[in-house]
């Protein structure tokens, strides 16, 4: 589908909808990948749009009856589209409320603005058929529910603020809402005018790969998981360490989310791309390219993993340098070590054939509006030597920057190979972790690279104008223990389960961030954007021609003891919706299984979906491990988190899902 905002646009009459969600049905599309089973497209317009998502012209709606396709009319001129009995269900495992494809309870077509939706609409489950007749999911009015409620003034007393409770402030039609904290957005403002003279903020992300939230020391982890970590440890004692952040179930999801401050349903790279596979950046817009119009030098250095077609590489979406590989560390590993792949190390046929498979086998150097180079290929020795290389690249654009343009801002995008399996430690780090392990080695190793970033901000004297940043893309790969992450939450990478998704994040600005600060706040990949350009004093550059996921955070981090200002966090697993986390609690709806009666060693990348009918209900501050499930005994919240669920999902009626690479779920 193309983007919002570009390509053609669905017009041509009322708004409908097509959809296409029942399993063993397949949707071809042109490039952009394929609908798969459960998945849902709402696509605004009439007849003849978009016909490209179904291969054979639109107006219809497909439907699987007994194993066979059957064509129902899906009257796609301003009609809702119904279907009873054996049903095309939007249940849990879809992308957008029942609301919007079912008639009201008057036969009426729901409509957004103004909307009066029950939850008998939404399939997205309930206890005891509670039903919310008379709650607006208009997000551009102010008459909601108190539990969802949107206000115009931000929260004044914070003796009475609950992130429950409290109502959040309306961003406008294509923006998530959001707490506005007056007093920590005047605690902000202090710290910004107390910079006054300064030049705008650089800014560093540290992006790894496969680390868990509980491999470092100041996450409980380090000496005790046989890893010390010492200088990630000291950036989180001299800045912010977030215990709630959330990335997507893995990498290539969570890079393009931070990247566009966009969930994957709407940036539409819900998997990763293997083995040359296309990526999709090419119809977003990036922080990067935004920062770039502010006019901040933009450097990425590392895994890029977003596609490798020429339209989604880094330098030609907003970054005037990239020098790293375009794929993932296994891609150039796996079939050349002879332990996990002597099939093809020890045959000439296979060996030949993985070769001319379409991928870049090489790691590359790219400039704005050029060709990428390849600078070597990377061979199992090369490998251990790429995240010693790119640090040193890294370093030599921090002290360029310092000696050439020291009043010009930066953006430096630093993603490291480690610890993706398989792990090949550089030389210099083999058996130096006490625990004797190649992951362990290598963690190591990372802690060392940050250390090495912050040494040469500090040498530079940029330490006090730059925003750090350090994170992993998810949880741990459990499929390839002991060659992985260690988190304390459930299940792993793949999964919306917290060990799939709750990630590490140290956040670190002396001057801007007190020292010493720990917060159970909501931070979420997407809210990178649109901080960072309010940060750089451009918020006025966040798109507005698209829907934007995230939310400014400037005055959690810059305020003492300064709070969250996400309400809703959201979990999808490809085209499935699979739960909301609001304060302390997750309410959900699907997930993948991790039953290990299955299948030995699962992960998230092993199991099934599956979806709970009634809703599961985790207080995450008792029961972090989600294994205890007492939504029964707290009904009375049910109202926080269906409405949250359903102003989410609405919003896909008038910013229709992308599908790039898309997830079988």
């Amino acid at each position: 589908m193309e983007a919002e905002g570009k390509g053609h646009q669905a017009g041509g009459g009322d708004p409908g909808v097509r959809i296409a969600a029942e399993a063993g049905h397949q949707v071809l599309g042109d490039g952009v990948g394929r609908l798969e089973a459960a998945e849902v497209d709402v696509v605004q317009g009439g007849p003849g749009q978009h016909p490209e998502m179904t291969g054979e012209g639109a107006g219809r709606v497909e439907q699987v009856v007994g194993g066979d396709v059957v064509e129902s009319p899906g009257h796609l001129g301003g009609e809702a589209v119904q279907h009873r009995g054996d049903q095309l269900v939007l249940g849990a495992e879809v992308a957008v409320d029942q609301a919007v494809v079912d008639a009201g309870p008057g036969g009426d077509p729901p409509d957004r603005r103004g909307l009066h939706a029950d939850l008998g609409q939404l399939g997205l489950g309930g206890v005891e058929e509670r039903l919310d007749h008379g709650v607006t999911s208009d997000r551009g009015s102010h008459e909601q529910d108190c539990s969802q409620l949107s206000t115009v003034n931000g929260v004044t007393d914070s003796d009475q603020f609950d992130p429950i409770a409290s109502p959040t402030t309306d961003q406008g039609p294509n923006r998530e809402p959001r707490f506005v904290h007056e007093a920590d957005a005047a605690a902000a403002a202090a710290t910004w005018a107390a910079r006054a003279g300064r030049k705008r903020p650089n800014i560093l992300v540290v992006v790894m790969d496969d680390v868990g939230w509980g491999d470092f020391g100041c996450y409980g982890g380090g000496v005790a998981v046989g890893a010390p970590t010492p200088n990630i440890d000291r950036l989180a004692r001299e800045g912010l360490l977030l215990t709630s952040c959330y990335s997507e179930p893995s990498c290539t999801p969570s890079r393009a989310t931070l990247l566009t401050g966009r969930v994957p349903m709407r940036h539409g790279l819900q998997r990763p791309p293997m083995y040359g596979e296309s990526g999709g950046l090419q119809d977003e817009v990036t922080v990067a390219q935004l920062l770039s119009d502010a006019g901040y030098a933009t450097q990425a250095v590392g895994k890029w993993h977003l596609g490798e077609n020429v339209d989604s590489q880094p330098h030609n979406v907003g970054f005037d340098d990239f020098y790293g590989f375009l794929s993932v560390s296994d891609m150039y590993s796996e079939w050349r070590d002879p332990h996990f792949f002597p099939e093809v190390v020890y045959s000439k046929a296979r060996t030949d054939w993985i070769q001319n498979l379409p991928f870049n086998k090489a790691f590359v150097h790219g400039t704005r509006g050029g060709e990428l180079e390849p600078v070597e290929e990377v061979t199992l020795p090369v490998l251990s030597q790429l995240d010693d290389r790119w640090a040193r690249y890294s370093t030599d654009f921090i002290e360029r920057m310092a000696q050439d343009e020291p009043e010009r801002p930066w953006f430096l995008y630093h993603c490291t190979r480690g610890a993706h399996f398989d792990n090949y430690p550089h030389e210099d780090y083999l058996g130096v972790s006490p625990a004797k392990h190649p992951y362990k080695d290598t963690i190591v190793e990372l802690d060392d690279i940050v250390g090495r970033l912050v040494a040469s901000l500090r040498a530079t004297g940029q330490l006090e104008d730059t925003l750090v940043i350090v994170t992993s893309d998810n949880g741990p790969n459990m499929e390839t223990w002991p060659d992985a992450a260690y988190t304390p939450f459930r299940c792993a990478k793949g999964s919306t389960w917290e060990g799939g998704v709750r990630v590490p994040c140290v956040v670190s600005w002396p001057g801007a961030i007190d020292a010493g600060r720990t917060s159970d706040g909501l931070f979420a990949f997407a809210d990178l954007l649109p901080t960072a350009l309010a940060l750089a004093g451009a918020p006025e550059l966040v798109p507005d021609d698209r829907f934007v996921d995230g939310v400014d955070q400037t005055s959690f981090l810059l305020a003492p003891d300064g709070r969250s200002n996400r309400k809703h966090h959201y979990y999808w697993i490809g085209q499935m919706f699979s739960a909301v986390r609001v304060g302390e609690y997750k309410f959900m709806l699907s997930s993948i299984s991790d039953d290990d009666r299955d299948v030995d060693q699962p992960g998230g990348f092993t199991g099934v979906g599956q979806k709970y009918p009634y809703g599961r209900l985790y207080n995450l501050y008792l029961d972090p491990k989600e294994t205890h499930s007492y939504l029964i005994r707290k009904l009375a919240y049910l109202d926080a988190f269906q409405n949250g669920v359903r102003n989410h999902v609405m919003t896909f009626r008038d910013h229709p899902p992308k599908l790039v690479v898309g997830l079988n779920v």
